[in-house]
């Protein structure tokens, strides 16, 4: 759901390898942590509301 790990790892590559395309990559490393912090509240919250979910059930 998303980007695949693979291009995640490329990213990482071109950070380490090749300076000179330093700017393109920050860009596109700002647009993967928005999606992942997207992503971790997403699953987060969800998370949340199921275990205040089975606290409800248990009183």
């Amino acid at each position: 759901m998303g980007t695949h790990p693979a291009e995640y790892w490329k990213g990482f590559q071109i950070l380490k390898i090749e300076p000179n395309k330093r700017i393109d990559s920050v860009m596109e490393w700002q647009w993967h942590l928005s999606l992942a912090t997207d992503i971790f509240l997403g699953v987060f919250f969800t998370s949340l509301r199921v275990l205040i979910r089975c606290c409800n059930y248990t009183e």
